[in-house]
């Protein structure tokens, strides 16, 4: 369903932004505007802003991989895990505005030929398991413990031998070309063939549980291959979905937290004991686009793969994946070399839960995997497990926790705490101090307002922005440099500078707080001046020829060589006519 862009304008206008984030969260007005304590992290501080004037809101602490930002639809996208034209009908409904959104429900769907198929084979594969022929398959299910509740939670079902999917579909009137469309036959020399038979049929579903898709497992040992998979069709594509998803998004909400298993029999087992919050991705390679399915649910997952090598490594890739999208990590604490099903039969189910409710830490994981590929009786094969380990002690947030981690890893290795940590803790003190403490000359303090202005010129119009790319092209502050790259290539991409869409696109949070303190700073200038702007311009030169001369000057002095002090000097009369060029013509 497309909702006309002028239906949408009117049901903003209606939407007041701060009272409509108010009825999800305490707003706190601030002068003009309102603040908020965000929803989207832990929130010590108001540090979500909404913009009375743009109708934005923006948090200005969430981790960049997680930024929270955009119009009052987008806050109810995300604070209700909507799509876009949920979250429209819900702000419509909110104040009242009356449209026809039809019967859309989470995501705006429409069924093809395709779906219809699949959920005719759905149906046809559950009957088949009851039948003569599946009985034999319905004991292998029973014997794994899976029963007549879990079967019917899962739509489990049975494709028999000879085609018979095939047939049936053929004679509910589906042509040939249709069938092997929705990847359940295929052409083969000998006719159209199925693609799934004598095998245990466990559907896909999208997130809204339309059936798209097949995995299918023989019981046969005989068998090299016990999995088999939908191949992608018009409405299956296997890097897209998450198996189980529109199941365990509820349970998901609830725990705040999903568990990532390695395949459907492992989600299974999974939920026999309970934890209904759990997905897997078709497979140990889980896409970007699975993830950013799963995250619309919560930031915390558990992977939960097999204890084998195999599973382990799978860890490893898909953690390091997890982090980049902005997730916190835990891992299952399988200390077995199972799965999840083996361990239930092995050891009983309890085992499988004290190891979901005591999971490993992200980091507690990297050094016990780490150790296995490194002899720590090796001096050099040690320092290189240090290194590689202190890599992701690096990226933990809490330095309580770095430490803790770092007194560890001194224990497995030997090597001094405080050496260690020095690399991690130390020098992010030492640097933010030396930061804070650096004197501000008049020199600097002059520059810097020249660099704010030519910032806030570039925000009014293209021809500032043309202006400076063309006298100027760069600050000398590199977070000024990276504002104004920002605002050129926002503007190169929409044509037109709008402050909120802007700040949307940066990642940021600092240069978004100082892209925000010198648009409403009104101190220096307030309106579009181009006489401002070419000014400000020649500042910035006039303050890097004098810093060239500064450290020319300093060369000079050190060289005794009466050549090259010459050759020195020289440049330096260049410079200085230059500069006095600069000054003059600003006079």
């Amino acid at each position: 369903m497309r909702i006309p862009k002028e239906i949408i304008s009117e049901i903003k206008n209606k939407a007041p932004i701060q009272d409509i984030i108010g009825n999800f969260i305490q707003v706190i007005k601030k002068g003009n505007n309102y603040v908020a304590y965000c929803p989207f992290h832990d929130d010590n501080n108001p540090s979500l802003h909404i913009s009375v004037d743009k109708q934005i809101f923006k948090c200005f602490s969430c981790p960049p991989e997680n930024k929270s930002s955009g119009d009052v639809f987008s806050f109810v996208m995300k604070y209700k895990h909507l799509s876009y034209v949920e979250a429209v009908k819900l702000v419509a409904d909110m104040v009242g505005y009356q449209y026809d959104f039809g019967d859309t429900k989470i995501d705006t769907f429409e069924e093809t030929i395709t779906h219809k198929i699949m959920r005719e084979a759905v149906n046809y594969c559950q009957y088949e398991l009851n039948s003569k022929e599946g009985l034999l398959y319905k004991e292998y299910l029973n014997k794994r413990n899976i029963d007549n509740t879990i079967i019917e939670r899962f739509q489990i079902g049975y494709n028999p031998k000879e085609d018979k999917l095939y047939s049936f579909l053929s004679k509910k009137g589906y042509k040939d070309n249709d069938i092997i469309a929705a990847s359940l036959a295929r052409l083969t020399n000998n006719g159209v063939r199925d693609v799934f038979f004598n095998r245990i049929m466990i559907p896909i579903s999208d997130v809204n549980g339309n059936p798209i898709g097949f995995t299918a497992r023989s019981i046969d040992p005989k068998v090299d291959i016990k999995y088999i998979n939908s191949t992608d069709t018009p409405i299956f594509r296997k890097s897209n979905v998450v198996f189980n998803l529109h199941r365990a998004k509820e349970k998901i909400r609830e725990t705040k937290f999903v568990i990532l298993a390695e395949g459907p029999m492992d989600v299974i087992a999974f939920d026999k004991i309970g934890f209904q919050n759990t997905v897997c991705s078709m497979g140990t390679n889980t896409t970007k686009n699975q993830l950013l399915a799963i995250k619309r649910f919560t930031n915390n997952i558990l992977l939960a793969f097999d204890g084998d090598n195999a599973g382990q490594s799978a860890i490893l890739k898909t953690g390091k994946d997890c982090l980049q999208e902005g997730f916190d990590v835990l891992v299952l604490n399988n200390d077995t070399k199972y799965d999840p099903d083996e361990i239930i039969n092995k050891y009983g189910t309890k085992r499988l839960s004290e190891m979901i409710l005591k999971p490993k830490t992200w980091v507690e994981f990297i050094i016990e995997h780490y150790k296995l590929s490194y002899d720590l009786d090796n001096y050099t094969a040690k320092r290189e497990y240090t290194f590689k380990v202190l890599e992701e002690i690096k990226k933990v947030k809490n330095n309580f926790d770095k430490q803790s981690y770092i007194n560890k890893l001194a224990e497995l290795t030997g090597f001094n705490v405080a050496q260690l940590a020095s690399g991690i803790i130390g020098n992010e003190t030492k640097k933010e101090t030396q930061r804070i403490s650096r004197p501000t000359s008049s020199l600097q303090s002059g520059i810097e307002i020249a660099q704010k202005i030519i910032l806030k010129q570039l925000l009014f119009s293209a021809n500032n922005i043309n202006i400076y790319k063309n006298q100027l092209g760069y600050l000398p502050n590199k977070q000024f440099d990276d504002i104004a790259k920002s605002i050129i290539n926002f503007y190169d991409q929409n044509q037109y500078i709008k402050l909120g869409e802007l700040l949307a696109e940066i990642d940021d949070s600092q240069l978004i707080s100082l892209l925000c303190e010198i648009e409403s700073d009104k101190t220096h200038c307030e309106d579009e001046d181009e006489i401002l702007l070419l000014d400000s311009i020649d500042k910035v030169k006039e303050y890097e020829i004098e810093l060239q001369l500064e450290k020319l000057q300093a060369r000079m002095d050190n060289y005794s060589d009466e050549n090259m002090q010459m050759k020195v000097a020289t440049e330096v009369v260049e410079l200085q006519r230059r500069l006095n060029e600069l000054r003059k013509n600003r006079r």
